[in-house]
């Protein structure tokens, strides 16, 4: 891996981290910047959950499911049936 290193006549600053010329400052701007982010991201879904737990308030996101026991699931499966067959292509 060295020996590539030394093959490219640029270092690190010139093509990776252009903003700043130390490694560790921008390996931190980057690390603040992604942790800003994700905070702004996850936040709220982690208050909500929180309140939620808290209060016992249930919010409905997309239908709720008991975990499977060894009886077997306990939701119902979702089957629909067609009212019409479908229609035959009769061979002659």
């Amino acid at each position: 891996m060295a020996a590539l290193s030394k093959s490219i006549p640029h270092n690190c600053y010139e093509i990776g981290h252009t903003w700043h010329p130390s490694c560790r400052v921008a390996f931190l701007q980057i690390t603040g910047g992604a942790l800003e982010e994700s905070l702004k991201i996850y936040a709220p879904l982690y208050l909500i959950a929180d309140s939620e737990s808290d209060t016992g308030l249930s919010i409905p996101l997309a239908g709720k499911a008991n975990a499977a026991s060894r009886k077997g699931p306990t939701m119902d499966p979702l089957v629909i049936q067609p009212k019409l067959p479908p229609c035959l292509a009769s061979s002659s």
